[in-house]
């Protein structure tokens, strides 16, 4: 009787080893397996902040028609690098590793980031690939010696197709900036015939062209006739419904293009030039005096101005109602819904976004300079990259793609 005693003792012991065994690698599964989440996150974070670093640098270089160069390779290549190391991740650690590429609008592989070969031609975007290697606690006793954790990133930088607010009701006709380069100054006549002037070829735009500046904007008069984006015909009228200023004590061009302090609440669709998609927004004529002073709050200041490629002209279809309140193009696809009309109004065909300086207001000139920038908009479209041919240097949005 007491031997068959001692034997279940025994029993127990080996069963309380096997117990502790198995509770010591729950443990550690559970401490290991709790680092591996942490590192996937770290490593994926690193891949999201390279990625979107690199191409906010590539979108600057797209926004300024900057030529494809070896010295660009090599800026956002390191860049990237740095990005990554700024989430833990270095390149030159055995622990970490770090793969990026370029790629085209299609999101197609262009080669890889590197610096000895020039940015390649059509590259749109930037993908990045991280690795984070550690060594495990517990799990080591029972052979895993490591645990690893993988990142994925790929982030565009393309022109804009939503803007959301903050712009100035000035509009710069697309013919202008064909031959206005980075820096380069304009002129902004503030007269009856609102022309728009490159000062370094004493060049305007104005009169009856039909890709002329002829007045300011009226930004609570926006319609869109694209089903693929978003039907509407609205008039709002700013001074009464935008938003109020304690400054000044009243609403206006300060408020309309400050979204700091005041949100515009109708954010812009970009169409695309020769077209009729996006936005369209009524113009009128000339100057619009109450507005112009607030203009020197933005003096040494970057602003925002839509940029247009036509102005339709409008004739009143009297035929429906005895008020004319709807417009017909002539020889064109005609609007939906009921757009405001008459003798003297513009419709501006809105196409992007150019970001400017402004540097002096001379009685009714108003003076800027043109300024590459790169922001994170709502909406984006990936165009044809680096080297493309029809180069503006229009504001570029960058975001991450996937």
């Amino acid at each position: 009787m007491e031997l068959r005693s001692d034997r279940q003792e025994g029993q127990a012991i080996v069963i309380m080893v096997f117990a502790v065994i198995a509770l010591a690698a729950l443990v550690g599964l559970a401490i290991d397996g709790g680092r591996l989440y942490t590192l996937r996150r770290q490593a994926q974070n690193a891949a999201d902040a390279a990625a979107l670093a690199g191409a906010r640098h590539l979108g600057t270089l797209l926004s300024e028609c900057a030529p494809r160069t070896v010295a660009g390779n090599t800026a956002i290549m390191n860049i990237v690098l740095d990005y990554a190391r700024l989430n833990n991740i270095d390149e030159f650690s055995p622990d970490g590793d770090v793969t990026a590429w370029y790629v085209n609008a299609g999101g197609a592989n262009l080669g890889a980031i590197r610096n000895d070969v020039p940015i390649p031609s059509g590259a749109t975007g930037v993908a990045a690939s991280t690795v984070a290697t550690e060594t495990t606690t517990f799990m080591k006793l029972f052979g895993q010696r490591n645990i690893v954790g993988v990142g994925q990133a790929m982030a565009m930088a393309g022109r804009i197709t939503q803007f959301k607010g903050g712009f100035l009701p000035i509009a710069v006709p697309v013919i202008a900036l064909k031959g206005l380069g980075v820096g380069e100054e304009f002129e902004i006549k503030d007269d009856d015939q609102g022309q728009f002037c490159r000062v370094h070829d004493d060049l305007c735009f104005g009169g009856s062209d039909p890709y002329s500046q002829r007045g300011w904007l009226q930004i609570g008069h926006i319609y869109n006739a694209d089903p693929n984006v978003i039907q509407r015909a609205f008039s709002q009228t700013m001074n009464a419904t935008g938003c109020k200023l304690p400054d000044i004590g009243a609403t206006g061009l300060v408020g309309w293009a400050d979204p700091a302090n005041c949100e515009y609440p109708y954010p812009l669709w970009l169409g695309t030039e020769g077209t009729l998609g996006g936005d369209f927004i009524l113009g009128a004529t000339g100057e619009i005096a109450a507005a112009r002073p607030q203009i020197q709050k933005y003096i040494g200041q970057t602003v925002y101005m839509p940029v247009f490629d036509y102005i339709y002209t409008g004739t009143c279809n009297s035929s429906k109602e005895e008020v004319c309140m709807e417009t017909e193009f002539p020889g064109k696809p005609q609007p939906v819904n009921k757009w405001i009309t008459g003798s003297s109004a513009y419709y501006y065909h809105i196409i992007g976004i150019v970001a400017a300086e402004l540097t002096e207001v001379d009685g009714k000139s108003i003076y800027g300079t043109f300024q590459e920038v790169t922001i994170r908009p709502g909406e984006i479209q990936p165009g044809e990259g680096m080297g493309g041919p029809s180069c503006l240097p229009m504001t570029v949005g960058v975001m991450l793609w996937e």
